[in-house]
């Protein structure tokens, strides 16, 4: 938790989020920054706790941790919709069901085990 605290203070993308999320977003898409076009469609259900961004119960990860987190679930090598069904609960960042599609697939482990 304290790796995607400090993440989350690093990050310019999660900044600026952060800022909309405190100040409200615009009225329309055009006029947000495009760094932050790809949560547009989760607006409404993005929130604040301790300075960390959230999207329902999960922790919105940034960039820089992403690679690192989908690693982590990606122990099991039990393929990409257990590795969905994981992180549905746990972590979100849009496009990863397709990053975890994307790992899965080019996993020999994962081949093997969803068969």
């Amino acid at each position: 938790m304290q790796a995607l605290q400090k993440a989350n203070r690093e990050d310019k993308v999660m900044q600026e989020l952060t800022v909309v999320i405190a100040t409200g977003w615009p009225e329309t898409q055009d006029q947000l920054q495009p760094s932050l076009t790809p949560y547009w469609c989760f607006r409404d259900e993005l929130t604040l706790v301790n300075g960390m961004v959230f999207r329902g119960l999960q922790a919105v990860v940034p960039e820089g941790l992403r690679k690192d987190m989908l690693s982590k679930v990606h122990r099991s090598h039990l393929g990409a919709e257990s590795t969905n069904r994981m992180c549905k609960d746990l972590i979100f960042f849009p496009g990863m069901q397709e990053a975890i599609r994307d790992l899965c697939s080019r996993c020999e482990k994962c081949a093997h085990f969803t068969k």
